[in-house]
């Protein structure tokens, strides 16, 4: 193997681990916005719900009343009242629950200052740093000399970790001589013979371990 076709198997292995932090990193990023919008949402829907089952509460009161004049009173009548009530207080709770759960409410004017409030909260805040430091990883992968001359030296089009993880395995294997054939193959659409992307992603992995040994 010559010195250039390890120089270069380093450099992509040394690339595909960095795209592969920058994947988990951005897989995180969103769990804790998913978070973030959640408890957001659930605070705030809190508020939204509350007249509405302050207002289905007090139509069961009603209704409960009612029953009891229908009861002692003997007035039949009265039932469907009752019953009208019940049926009215039902659907004014399930209508505020529901309205509290979609992610529109975060948008709404009225409920902007709650939103701010509730940024600045020890809660959300935490949230936000720590999107904040792993935005600030994400920055710093790419930005590192070795890494800035790799990506510098492929093509455009080949700054990618599928394009990296192919080159890779070309070189390893064999099935390709030098970068620049490893560059061409991938390019006219060659593919790794007798490798699938989950062989060719655990022998990166493997790099690593090497690397950590």
């Amino acid at each position: 193997m010559s010195t250039e076709t390890q120089y270069w198997l380093t450099m992509l292995a040394q690339l595909w681990h960095v795209y592969e932090r920058d994947r988990q990193l951005a897989i995180h990023r969103r769990l804790i916005a998913d978070h973030y919008r959640t408890d957001m949402l659930a605070r705030v829907g809190r508020e939204y719900r509350r007249p509405f089952l302050t207002a289905a509460a007090a139509g069961t009161v009603v209704a409960v009343g009612l029953s009891v004049v229908a009861i002692v009173g003997d007035a039949a009548w009265v039932w469907s009242l009752v019953i009208g009530l019940l049926i009215i207080a039902g659907v004014i709770s399930f209508w505020g629950i529901y309205q509290s759960h979609r992610m529109a409410l975060l948008r709404s004017p009225r409920y902007r200052k709650k939103i701010h409030r509730l940024k600045h909260t020890v809660h959300f805040s935490r949230l936000a740093k720590t999107d904040w430091k792993i935005h600030q990883e994400q920055q710093h992968l790419f930005q590192q000399p070795n890494i800035v001359n790799g990506l510098n030296a492929l093509p455009p089009a080949l700054r990618n970790q599928r394009a990296v993880s192919i080159l890779y395995a070309l070189l390893y294997t064999g099935q390709a001589a030098s970068m620049a054939i490893a560059v061409a193959q991938y390019q006219r659409g060659d593919s790794v013979r007798g490798m699938t992307p989950t062989d060719i992603r655990e022998l990166l992995y493997q790099t690593k371990a090497a690397d950590e040994s």
